[in-house]
Order: structure tokens, then C-alpha cells, then sequence
């Protein structure tokens, strides 16, 4: 009877600790999330100055980014979407998966041998200047393209696989989250969960 009362109390747990999804300020963020391909972002007046605005005044250590013609921002709306968008407007950055983040950190050295041509030198100058499918079109997707096997993020991109939907966000944020355990607490109670 006590195991039951505590399987109980534990599930119950869990259920009112699970993290809200949602692309807002500070919300979680898929390990995948932004590299599945999709159709050109269409967006009002408003949110288009506010976006160039912001964009332009966040990337104004380079004055390549500049999205002073239709070109440059037709680019982004190919590669981001609505949501990434509004996203950059709140963070001026753009939200980035865990394996982007960590594909980015490994392999910021070969960015930065072309930083004489984008000026991006760190990881926090390219989430202000590349949303995660341009980065990943124009740095990853070459050499992963060409491994055996191509990895999951290269499916992905190209649109042969979707991303999964089980996998933990790679951020969590307190004022999004409708709990106030750690993420690796969340991992450990659902870990003791799954083993009863």
C-alpha cells in the first residue's frame, strides 16, 4: 500500500512539474528545434521594422547584417520563422537548439577562420547574426552531409526526418517553467518514476 501511495505521490509530482513548452522570453528550447526546413515567413509592417530595427542595431558590429535591402531580409524570412523572429525581437538573438549551441562551441574555431569576412569571433555573435538554419546551411550541413552515418541533424535539416519530441528542452527558465525543480532534479524523479 505504501509503494502505491508513493508511485501515486510520485506521478503526481511529475505531472504538476512537467515544463511548459512555448517559444517565449526565457522558454524552453528543443535539442532540434529550427533546423527543419519551412515555408518563407510572411510578416506585417510593424513586426518588419521592429525585426530590421532591432536586427540592425544588435549586428552594428558588422555593417555586412545590415538589412538595408530586400535581399538580406528575404534571406532571413527564408531561413526563420514568425516565431524565431518575434523570439529575436524580445532577445536580440536567435533561439538556438542544444546541438546547434554544441556544434557551434566545437566548432567556433573553423567559424572564426572566417571572421575577417563575417566579424562573428564568438558564439554570442553568431546567435545575434544567424538564425539556426543559415548557421547550420552555411557551417555544418557540408560536413555532415558527407558522414556515415548522416547524423539526425542533417535529416532534419534537409527534411527527411523530423526531430524528436521526447527529448528534455536544452534551456529552462523558472519564469516559464511551472516548477521550481532543477532540470537535473526533473531528469533524477523521472528517472525513479520510470524504474518503479
Amino acid at each position: 500500500m505504501k509503494v502505491l501511495l508513493f508511485f501515486l505521490f510520485l506521478l503526481s509530482l511529475l505531472y504538476f512539474t512537467t515544463f511548459r513548452e512555448g517559444l517565449e522570453v526565457g522558454a524552453s528550447i528543443g535539442e532540434y528545434d529550427y533546423l527543419k526546413p519551412h515555408e518563407p515567413t510572411v510578416l506585417d509592417s510593424t513586426t518588419e521594422k521592429e525585426f530590421v530595427d532591432i536586427y540592425n542595431n544588435t549586428t552594428s558590429f558588422s555593417p555586412i547584417y545590415s538589412l538595408n535591402t530586400l535581399i538580406n531580409l528575404t534571406n532571413i524570412k527564408k531561413y526563420a520563422t514568425l516565431d524565431e523572429i518575434k523570439y529575436y525581437i524580445k532577445n536580440k538573438k536567435w533561439p538556438y537548439g542544444s546541438y546547434i549551441i554544441n556544434t557551434l562551441t566545437s566548432q567556433l574555431d573553423n567559424i572564426k577562420k572566417f571572421s575577417s569576412t563575417t566579424h562573428v569571433t564568438n558564439a554570442d555573435d553568431a546567435q545575434k547574426v544567424w538564425p539556426t538554419r543559415i548557421l547550420y546551411d552555411g557551417f555544418f550541413k557540408n560536413v555532415e552531409s558527407q558522414q556515415s552515418p548522416v547524423p539526425l541533424s542533417n535529416d532534419i535539416f534537409t527534411g527527411k526526418a523530423q526531430p524528436p519530441t521526447s527529448s528534455l528542452p536544452s534551456t529552462i527558465s523558472p519564469t516559464t517553467s511551472s516548477s521550481s525543480l532543477s532540470p537535473d532534479n526533473y531528469t533524477k524523479l523521472k528517472s525513479i518514476c520510470s524504474s518503479i
